[in-house]
């Protein structure tokens, strides 16, 4: 399958993309992020088999840099840059995918643009927040094997790996790397990848972007991407490593944040589930598009949205912040609620405390079709009727629960 590379101009850079495939469209976001998109290829491309797929170099980065200053780099110029390309290729939407710090772009691309996706696919999720971010450095250093930490820190401080000496980088990012994937094999393929497309001088410029972005978000104090996705309704997958260096939970957070999302957590799978897990990437992205055909679909220019897909089994959750005085009310109520009689196809009820007074009503129904079942019955959730009676705050959640870790 043929690829068709070359440069977009936007604004004052010239962005490097790379397209192939056909089908719906799915641009695709890399991690780093100071590397390009070549660490993704040719691995990543096994979705070009049913997708269009449309990679590029972020500005200043890679094949992207000509040009480029670090302030010339900012969260909302990212945002830019891939509405341009949008734009460029004549979509009116799009899925996107982001690979590990690419899932950040992603949500915050999701956020600002819902109306412009069809889908949403995130890989080895980064940490979401600045409370996740100091979460996962102190997670680092406790997984790292000794001595590790003290032969990172000592290549950062030689004065080849601050000049961008690309060998340096290599035995850097080998180090850094190795809890981040199940074979170390893995690594001869993937760390050369990283620095493919870079010069020294390339390397200082990325660098500095990738301060740049930081300080606009895993760096800045309070942070938090999570609470913006509750407006983000399309098909979202949150695929994820069960070795991952990235722990679960964090990914679990992730998926929990999004009205549709599923989880899947895949074993023996690192950081690079492209690169160690391929098959289940294409099925799972591949089901994200077809399993249910109220789904929503790649629309062509003009096309109006259809509905949304649920997957079986489901879990509904109605998060609350409840009035302390009123939490005896709440626990009198979810005492009544669990011994009404349950609509069909409802498993289970729990409720879970939280922190800071927020409660949390979670069910588990047996599949999609007991939830459409009662949202064409008219009948209103009785978890979220409670919450109203007590004049709580809540927001209402749907996710995919995997019964198993996928293999």
């Amino acid at each position: 399958m043929r690829a068709h590379t070359g440069l977009v101009s936007a604004s004052n850079a010239r962005l490097h993309v790379r397209d192939i495939g056909s089908g719906p469209p799915i641009v695709v976001l890399h991690g780093g992020p100071d590397f390009d998109s070549d660490y993704l290829v040719p691995e990543l491309d096994c979705l070009a088999e049913r997708f269009r797929l449309i990679y590029y170099d972020g500005r200043g980065r890679g094949r992207s840099a000509d040009g480029v200053q670090p302030d010339d780099v900012t969260v909302a110029s990212e945002m830019d840059d891939l509405e341009h390309l949008r734009r460029h290729f004549g979509l009116e939407s799009w899925a996107v995918l982001g690979h590990s710090w690419g899932a950040v772009l992603a949500m915050e691309y999701a956020s600002r643009h819902p109306d412009r996706l069809t889908h949403l696919i995130l890989m080895n999720a980064a940490p979401a927040s600045h409370e996740d971010m100091q979460a996962w450095r102190r997670h680092l250093r406790s997984i790292r094997p000794p001595g590790d930490v003290e032969r990172m820190e000592a290549i950062a401080a030689t004065a080849e790996f601050r000049a961008g000496d690309l060998e340096a980088e290599s035995e850097y990012y080998r180090i850094h790397y190795r809890p981040a994937v199940c074979a170390p094999e893995l690594l001869d393929q993937l760390v050369p990848r990283l620095r493919t497309n870079f010069s020294r001088e390339r390397v200082l410029l990325a660098r500095a972007i990738e301060h740049r972005l930081y300080e606009q978000t895993w760096s800045f104090p309070g942070y938090d991407l999570l609470p913006r996705q509750r407006h983000v309704v399309v098909p979202t997958l949150v695929i994820h490593g069960e070795q991952d260096f990235v722990p679960v939970d964090m990914a679990t957070r992730t998926a929990e944040a999004f009205p549709r999302a599923r989880l899947v957590v895949v074993p023996h799978c690192g950081h690079f589930a492209y690169l160690e897990a391929p098959d289940a990437v294409l099925r799972h992205v591949s089901e994200l598009f077809t399993d249910d055909p109220t789904a929503p679909r790649y629309r062509a220019p003009g096309e109006s949205p259809e509905g949304v897909r649920m997957s079986a089994p489901i879990v509904t959750s109605v998060d609350a912040k409840v009035d302390p005085a009123r939490e005896a009310d709440l626990l009198a109520g979810y005492a009544q609620l669990n011994a009404a009689e349950r609509p069909a196809g409802l498993l289970r009820t729990e409720l879970l405390r939280g922190q800071d007074g927020v409660w949390r009503i979670q069910s588990t129904w047996r599949d999609r079709e007991s939830l459409i079942a009662l949202r064409d019955s008219g009948v209103r959730p009785a978890a979220v009727e409670l919450l109203e009676r007590l004049g709580a705050e809540h927001s209402h959640a749907v996710f995919m629960v995997e019964q198993s870790y996928e293999a």
